[in-house]
């Protein structure tokens, strides 16, 4: 009670506490006559003095009157901010309603499972170790050979012959069977390919007797790391056995998966049918491309 009324135990102005006993009310009370059935009465001195004494009662009431306007005051503030607490909840819990509506009828999509960006692998060619004029076509076949033996099954991404004879028209390298870092990272960046395969060949023995041997390296664009080196003796009656086999060896060191029976058919018929056709076809690429 004391502390609705803003009184003070220290200083009471309404409740003093009495030690062991109790508490008393200590403010002064007064009956207050109304004004309006005294209003016919005679006007004389008993009644000045009454209204001295009504006006020294309503002096004392004065401090009451104004604890019961804060306390009717704070009352007010009180039901109207447990009106607006009732709100805000009530809002809350419609929204609540409305979220939970929206997420059991809305129709969830499976996320696309991720694409794993394939290896892209440029084919730039290879140095006629015999300096033999005669078999630098060898060069240009088994280039586009052996990018038709990787690019089976779709695992790898091969640049086009095309694309890389005329960046060595536009800005040659030396024809070796190693390049240095600066020079696979500047070839990597103009045919956008992460590896690069090069390498060389040589004719073994007498002519007549037809073996080849072909070295093959597997560099990384952006470190001139060499990844692979592998190399294979074959009959340059058939070429295509001899791509096969170092096509396997780079798809190995890849981890990409050999070439599938039901696309080596596929393979097959997009390379010449014999060695001359093949050196017919290679040549005809070189010119057409110069």
């Amino acid at each position: 009670m004391r502390f609705a009324l803003g009184d003070s135990a220290e200083n009471p102005i309404f409740i003093e506490t009495l030690p062991k006993r109790g508490y008393r009310f200590v403010a002064p009370v007064s009956v207050e006559e109304s004004v309006g059935n005294a209003s016919w009465l005679p006007q004389n001195k008993g009644d000045e003095t009454h209204a001295a004494k009504d006006e020294d009662s309503a002096q004392d009431a004065a401090p009451f009157l104004t604890i019961q306007s804060k306390m009717a005051h704070w009352r007010q503030r009180s039901l109207f901010g447990f009106a607006l607490a009732l709100l805000v909840a009530a809002g809350v819990a419609s929204y609540h309603r409305l979220i939970s509506a929206d997420e059991s009828t809305r129709v969830r999509v499976s996320q696309p499972p991720s694409v794993r960006p394939r290896v892209s692998v440029a084919v730039i060619g290879f140095n006629n170790a015999s300096g033999r004029p005669e078999d630098a076509w060898l060069s240009t076949a088994f280039s586009e050979m052996l990018s038709t033996e990787l690019s089976a099954g779709g695992k790898l991404r091969l640049v086009s012959g095309e694309d890389v004879a005329n960046l060595r028209l536009s800005s040659p390298w030396s024809r070796t069977d190693t390049l240095a870092r600066e020079t696979t990272a500047r070839i990597g960046t103009a045919l956008n390919s992460d590896l690069l395969v090069l390498g060389s060949y040589t004719n073994l023995g007498r002519p007549e007797r037809g073996q080849l041997r072909l070295d093959v390296r597997l560099q990384e664009a952006g470190t001139g790391e060499i990844l692979a080196e592998v190399a294979e003796i074959g009959s340059s009656q058939d070429f295509f056995q001899l791509i096969s086999q170092i096509g396997g060896k780079l798809r190995n060191r890849l981890d990409v998966p050999g070439v599938a029976d039901t696309d080596r058919p596929a393979v097959l018929a997009s390379l010449p049918s014999n060695s001359e056709a093949t050196r017919l076809y290679s040549l005809g690429l070189v010119k057409l491309r110069e």
